[in-house]
């Protein structure tokens, strides 16, 4: 092989690796044009207005309706909302957080995690069917949390929580954390359903020791307690 081959041969694959790259750009614009507005997270700066999120709030619900395929996310955070919008039946992650929102009622019993964090939340109310999973609510002004039955996993730190949850009748709780809360010492059990995993309370709200299936942890030994199960 001459020189002039070996030059020849390298400008092919120069070239072929050049046409790959461009397909590559070429189907990841069109995958972004497919992406739905309902799915795209907004930063708060884009939004000047509480008039300005709530349009923009019911358009992105609008435009999730209009999917063929629906997608299970809708991104309602950081759009200044003083008001949650009517969610559509079938949303699955509901993205609330970092809003005006002083109450949430009503939203889909098909809402499997609810992100609400960094709200001035003070009632936070769900359906009596809800299949609610996983629940985000932590920085905000809840005074008391009533989980839905099949609730597997709770951040409510940093909130004003004064009674424990009730967990009898619970089936799927495994992990709770409720750090930063000024919890009633006599509102705290000593013993939890055999599916909570871990949870996270101040000590100073504790009463003298923990109980759990083959474990007891006493209060004293750390400023925040982790109970965790083997």
């Amino acid at each position: 092989m001459n020189r002039h081959d070996i030059i020849q041969g390298e400008w092919d694959t120069l070239a072929h690796a050049e046409e790959e790259i461009l397909k590559w750009v070429r189907n990841l614009k069109v995958h972004q044009e497919k992406i739905p507005s309902s799915t795209i997270h907004v930063p708060t700066d884009m939004v000047r207005t509480v008039a300005e999120g709530q349009i923009l709030a019911e358009k992105r619900i609008e435009e999730w309706k209009k999917e063929k395929n629906h997608t299970k996310v809708l991104y309602l955070s950081d759009l200044k909302l003083k008001k949650v919008p009517e969610i559509p039946m079938g949303v699955r992650y509901l993205h609330l957080d970092g809003n005006y929102l002083q109450e949430i009622k009503n939203i889909p019993w098909t809402v499997r995690k609810l992100y609400c964090n960094d709200n001035p939340l003070e009632t936070l109310e769900f359906p009596e069917n809800s299949f609610l999973q996983e629940l985000y609510c932590y920085r905000t002004k809840l005074k008391s949390l009533d989980l839905p039955k099949y609730t597997e996993t709770v951040l409510a730190f940093r909130c004003q929580i004064e009674e424990f949850p009730i967990l009898d009748g619970m089936p799927c709780i495994h992990f709770m954390n409720l750090e930063h809360n000024p919890v009633k010492s006599d509102t705290v059990p000593t013993v939890y359903p055999p599916t909570l995993l871990s949870v996270f309370l101040w000590r100073d709200f504790l009463p003298g020791a923990i109980a759990l299936p083959k474990r007891e942890i006493p209060v004293e030994k750390a400023a925040v307690i982790r109970i965790s199960l083997p």
